[in-house]
């Protein structure tokens, strides 16, 4: 990470962080290897890639927890890495779900998520933002998940949950998801609540 802690940081008015220093980096991908980063904290990274390496090579086999940021303009294969992910019925393409996240009541970030067809309970999420001008960067975020666990409970709704406790939302067939009031998805068919 380059210096700056005290530079304001790009779309800090959506995302909520207005310096690294308040993003807190360091914590976050600590915590990122037992919990998904939040919208507003995807945004805000990808807002200010400059201050993050970005990967122009493959990385094989990445575990748990591993986060990496991609420039999908001069390397378009930051997928290939080394995971036998589940496949659709062609048996040849990766199948993945796709969604858009809210931040600050709008979406903004692109989501594909693919799970693994070995292991299930490992899920690859790339985020990309919606802006046309930062849409080349890909935060790639790889964790080993709790997802299909007895305590799964469905749940309809038709409204984004707010509460900032220890619920994940689920739609179904994607991961969970925190749920905190600066982030929901925008796709509200079945959810899944899981209570930790």
């Amino acid at each position: 990470m380059d210096g700056g802690d005290s530079e304001r940081l790009a779309g800090s008015e959506i995302h909520g962080f207005n310096t690294l220093e308040d993003l807190d980096v360091q914590i976050m991908f600590e915590e990122a290897k037992s919990r998904w980063l939040r919208p507003n904290e995807i945004h805000a990274i990808l807002s200010n890639h400059k201050y993050f390496p970005i990967h122009v090579k493959p990385v094989n086999l990445p575990k748990s927890g591993t986060i990496m940021l991609f420039d999908r303009q001069k390397f378009r294969n930051f997928r290939k890495d080394g995971h036998n992910w589940s496949k659709k019925k062609d048996g040849k393409t990766v199948k993945e779900a796709h969604e858009h996240l809210k931040v600050s009541n709008e979406g903004r970030i692109h989501v594909y998520y693919a799970r693994g067809h070995d292991n299930p309970t490992f899920v690859r999420r790339c985020y990309w933002l919606l802006d046309k001008t930062l849409e080349n960067i890909v935060l790639v975020h790889y964790r080993e998940t709790e997802e299909g666990s007895p305590a799964a409970t469905p749940v309809k709704s038709n409204a984004c949950l707010t509460d900032q406790s220890t619920p994940l939302l689920l739609t179904e067939g994607s991961p969970a998801t925190p749920v905190n009031s600066n982030a929901c998805l925008t796709d509200h068919s079945t959810l899944l609540l899981l209570t930790l």
